[in-house]
């Protein structure tokens, strides 16, 4: 199983995780570190208005940090955070338009199909599905609200947040050197 982490890492790492920088997303120099000093560089977009599936896009970045807002026609928003500049962040956070409630495994389920839906997007999004067949793999070693570590210095983990009349699903994944 490591195995095939370790080759999603690798086939990913540059559509997932091109986006950030230094510090992690939370850190106090991420707005000051300039982007040429950076492993990674500036955050960039990952999805565009352009795309087919695509209903509205927004795309700010301030530093090392960079914010992505997306609404796609299924209904989900995304608003995907990004941050780093040699240990990377993106936390994805899809936003459900009611009030969902489900046990550990409803919302691994959702992951999943939230990944492969952004597979669809474009040939430049396949390896979204790499991911989400990733957590499908992993999916009895992964609690709710806990990281875990599919490969040394290679995390992900999924929360959900009830948000009054929503609820929201947060991926994380985090590479640090």
């Amino acid at each position: 199983m490591i195995l095939v982490f370790k080759n999603v890492f690798v086939l990913t790492l540059g559509l997932l995780l091109l986006a950030c920088g230094s510090e992690t997303a939370t850190s106090e120099n991420n707005k000051n570190t300039k982007p040429e000093n950076c492993k990674y560089g500036s955050p960039t977009p990952i999805f565009s208005s352009g795309l087919a599936k695509v209903n509205e896009h927004f795309f700010s970045v301030d530093g090392q940090k960079g914010v992505e807002k997306v609404k796609f026609e299924n209904g989900v928003d995304l608003e995907l955070l990004q941050g780093g500049c040699n240990e990377l962040v993106q936390s994805y956070q899809f936003s459900f338009g009611q009030e969902v409630d489900g046990d550990n495994k409803f919302w691994i389920t959702q992951a999943i199909e939230q990944f492969r839906y952004l597979s669809t997007l474009s040939e430049n999004h396949i390896s979204f599905k790499l991911w989400a067949d990733a957590i499908e793999n992993a999916s009895a070693m992964i609690s709710i609200g806990e990281a875990f570590e599919p490969e040394p210095n290679t995390f992900i983990k999924i929360d959900k947040i009830p948000s009054g009349e929503k609820t929201i699903l947060i991926v994380t994944f985090e590479a640090k050197n």
